[in-house]
């Protein structure tokens, strides 16, 4: 909850309660990738088990496939840090989201 400091008086005399919730996924900048999990949406959910199940769809996918990045995915979702995109160049994601791709394919053909 954010008691931010224009926070008016609420119910009972107590600051009104602001709250922010964040549905939009830290990972819109891998289209590939993201794009054939939800075409094996049941495949993959069955594999990510319980991979933050609080957070959107694409970023447990990739916190699956890069658990290094959950940190970062984290940040996003508690503190307002940055999406995917402001982390890496375009040219960056664009491989990235290739590299993702093929080992998503890899994990799905096992």
């Amino acid at each position: 909850m954010d008691y931010g400091s224009d926070a008016g008086p609420g119910l009972g005399g107590c600051p009104e309660a602001h709250v922010t919730c964040r549905l939009e996924p830290f990972t819109s900048g891998l289209p590939l990738t993201m794009e054939l999990a939800r075409r094996f949406q049941s495949d993959v959910v069955q594999t990510l088990g319980s991979v933050r199940p609080e957070w959107p769809f694409e970023d447990r996918v990739l916190v699956w496939l890069l658990p290094n990045m959950e940190e970062e995915c984290l940040a996003f979702h508690t503190s307002g840090g940055g999406d995917i995109a402001s982390l890496f160049v375009r040219h960056q994601l664009e491989s990235i989201d290739e590299v993702l791709e093929r080992e998503l394919t890899r994990r799905l053909d096992r």
